[in-house]
């Protein structure tokens, strides 16, 4: 979940199906242990921001997410320590819940 500027988050829900379960690359494996030794730090994170200046229509911008969530298992991949190595969970399916924040009352 990412917090916003009122302290409302992004929802996500992973439905209650089973998860299919894979070991890791190198690559994964190192970006796991990195998270070990300083959890939830933010090294790979990379963030913006847009000023948008037009009306968006929000079912349709959560709609088109969660249709690019669905289509692309690595938006749908967790990963959990199993007996102390770190495995790759895909979620089945998942869905994000935007929720409306107005700013513009804000400079």
């Amino acid at each position: 979940m990412s917090g916003k500027a009122d302290g409302s988050v992004c929802q996500v829900t992973a439905m209650t199906e089973e998860a299919f379960v894979f070991p890791t690359s190198f690559a994964q494996e190192r970006l796991w242990f990195l998270d070990q030794l300083v959890p939830n730090n933010a090294f790979y994170n990379l963030n913006t921001s847009l000023r948008l200046t037009f009306a968006i229509d929000h079912e349709v911008l959560e709609s088109s997410l969660n249709e690019i969530i669905r289509r692309h298992e690595t938006l749908r991949t967790t990963f959990k320590s199993v007996d102390g190595k770190p495995m790759q969970v895909v979620a089945p399916t998942l869905t994000l819940n935007l929720p409306i924040v107005d700013l513009s009352e804000l400079p």
